[in-house]
């Protein structure tokens, strides 16, 4: 016998499960429009940043054709940049210094700047596999490794988390 905690527990994981996929279906048909690509945004803010981006997430909006948050680490690996670039017209919209958290990231720009594979190639590496739009991206340390983690929204409304090792350019994992 269900008890009624058990059946609202599986409404609210309905309603949850319901308002990502439509969350994923809006951020592909922004995608579809969007002028610029995640993929343009990153360079357009690496040459701002004069570094190399660390990560990269889409914005939808719910009125145009969303933004793109890129964050930067300066060659020189002194500061973090984080920019918004609007997705239709490439203009930066926002730019800040964010908190440098090395002890976190654990990243280097030499680590970012030596590796094989680019985020920008990570990213369209994932869109293949996964059969859609990168709406995140980001470099993380695992280890001694350097991957990329990508996260791709589907025109069904599904996502697929795509994750690219960075010396050799291989898929490590796809959930």
């Amino acid at each position: 016998m269900m008890t009624k905690s058990f059946v609202t527990a599986i409404a609210l994981a309905c309603a949850f499960g319901a308002a990502h996929a439509a969350d994923a279906k809006r951020d592909v048909q922004q995608l579809d429009s969007a002028s610029v690509s995640m993929d343009k945004a990153i360079h357009m803010a690496e040459q701002e940043g004069n570094g190399k981006a660390t990560s990269a997430k889409f914005k939808s909006e719910h009125k145009g054709a969303g933004a793109y948050d890129v964050s930067v680490l300066s060659n020189d690996g002194s500061k973090l940049m984080h920019y918004r670039l609007d997705a239709a017209t490439g203009h930066i919209t926002k730019a800040g210094n964010e908190p440098f958290k090395k002890v976190f990231t654990k990243l280097t720009p030499d680590e970012i700047s030596g590796a094989q594979t680019s985020l920008t190639s990570a990213i369209d590496m994932a869109q293949q596999r996964a059969d859609g739009k990168a709406i995140e991206a980001d470099v993380e340390h695992k280890g001694s490794a350097v991957r990329y983690d990508v996260k791709v929204a589907k025109s069904d409304g599904s996502t697929e988390r795509v994750k690219i090792d960075a010396s050799t350019g291989h898929v490590a994992s796809a959930e």
